[in-house]
């Protein structure tokens, strides 16, 4: 089910209004190209990479992922 779910299309990421950050690992099971079509499609997005890290390896990169996100919100968002 991971592998095939949610299966949002593109135009229906085009309807987020709020400013979003769009966060993916290095070495992240999730292709990058459609990380980046994610991001792509949704206005007034940011992408970010956990550099080093996997899909799962927010727990053990949580200070990176943690600043990530501090900085977006940081910035006004």
């Amino acid at each position: 089910m991971m592998l095939d779910e949610p299966d949002i299309k593109p135009d229906a990421l085009s309807s987020i209004a709020a400013p979003t950050l769009v966060i993916a690992a290095e070495k992240d099971m999730i292709k990058m190209e459609e990380t980046k079509l994610i991001a792509s499609s949704i206005p007034d997005s940011s992408l970010r990479m956990v550099k080093g890290a996997t899909h799962d390896s927010y727990i053990v990169h949580s200070d990176a992922l943690s600043d990530l996100v501090n900085e977006f919100f940081s910035h006004g968002n």
